[in-house]
């Protein structure tokens, strides 16, 4: 097992969306197997990229991607059932 400890501050590209500058971070450890730190090693070096920075950028992008996928979800959901819904009400 490898332990991967990434600071997290806002990008600049948050920054925009913001309209200031945030001071807000945060650290987290991440527990990888073996086979997990040696890819993320490997995509670091390849990238040319700290590893915690790779790391940071991936919890990012799966954040990112993830509200959006869940929204969707949720409205397919809503939509689906919303005769049950009016039932309820």
């Amino acid at each position: 097992m490898a332990l991967l400890v990434v600071h997290g501050a806002p990008s600049a590209e948050e920054d925009a969306i913001v309209g200031k500058r945030v001071e807000a971070s945060m650290a987290i450890a991440i527990e990888l197997s073996d086979h997990q730190a040696q890819a993320l090693s490997e995509a670091a070096a390849r990238l040319q990229v700290p590893e915690a920075e790779l790391a940071a950028a991936a919890v990012r992008d799966l954040l990112a991607h993830q509200s959006a996928d869940f929204d969707a979800a949720a409205q397919r959901v809503l939509e689906k059932n919303q005769v049950l819904y009016q039932r309820l009400a």
